[in-house]
């Protein structure tokens, strides 16, 4: 008789399929597929030095002036916009300045995410497709989502509960000769009292959804940012 362990090879390990272009995988921030770069379905966590520039209590979270939903949508729609026209590149420079500041930022996510803005003009002159810009956009991405300048801890909730609506350090409220404020705008600050402040004019908040007009206001927004944190 003949002995069937001795016969039968053991059965194969299945290969891990790979992934259809444009499928999503663990991890994957942004993607590329038929020469468009999109966005992915995660988001990546936050660098060392942010938690450690950061750290934040119960119910808080840390919290983003400018969204990660903005920051991802200006990177997706100045790269597909720079394949068509080259000069579209030179947004990613305002895209820094919006997350970063004006100045130069020595914290080494700047350094990296300038680096990756000169990686990608260089390779997409090159002749590199959204593909080959991959790698750089989302080490971009990565970095641009932990710039401590536009970051702060804040309200958890109130995090969630705006979605990608720009945030502002501090809301104001001016009611008859009442003025107070509160980092949620949810009015919980017990209200102090001073003379009516005359209105100021805020800046044309962004209500438009193309991804490359929503790159084109982060200058906007850079001065938004300013003017609220009385930044000059």
């Amino acid at each position: 008789m003949i002995e069937l362990s001795r016969t039968l090879s053991p059965p194969a390990t299945p290969e891990k399929p790979t992934p259809a272009p444009g499928m999503l995988t663990a991890k994957e921030y942004l993607t590329a597929a038929d020469g468009v770069l999109m966005e992915g379905g995660d988001r990546p966590d936050f660098l060392q030095e942010v938690k450690s520039a950061i750290p934040i209590g119960k119910g808080e979270a840390r919290c983003h002036y400018i969204s990660y939903k903005v920051i991802c949508m200006g990177i997706v729609g100045v790269i597909n916009g720079g394949l068509a026209d080259e000069g579209d590149f030179l947004l990613l420079s305002g895209l820094y300045r919006g997350v970063f500041g004006s100045g130069l930022n020595p914290q080494q996510a700047a350094v990296s995410a300038r680096q990756s803005i000169k990686n990608i003009t260089l390779q997409a002159a090159e002749g590199a497709d959204a593909s080959g810009l991959l790698p750089e956009a989302t080490s971009l991405l990565i970095n641009l989502n932990s710039s401590i300048a536009n970051l702060r801890a804040g309200d958890q909730s109130w995090n969630a509960s705006i979605q990608y609506q720009y945030d502002p350090p501090h809301w104001w409220y001016a009611e008859s000769s009442r003025v107070y404020w509160d980092e949620t705008g949810e009015k919980k600050q017990v209200p102090f009292f001073l003379p009516r402040p005359k209105p100021r004019r805020l800046l044309p908040e962004h209500t438009g959804t193309d991804p490359a007009s929503i790159s084109g206001s982060f200058g906007r927004l850079s001065a938004r940012h300013r003017y609220l944190h009385c930044e000059g």
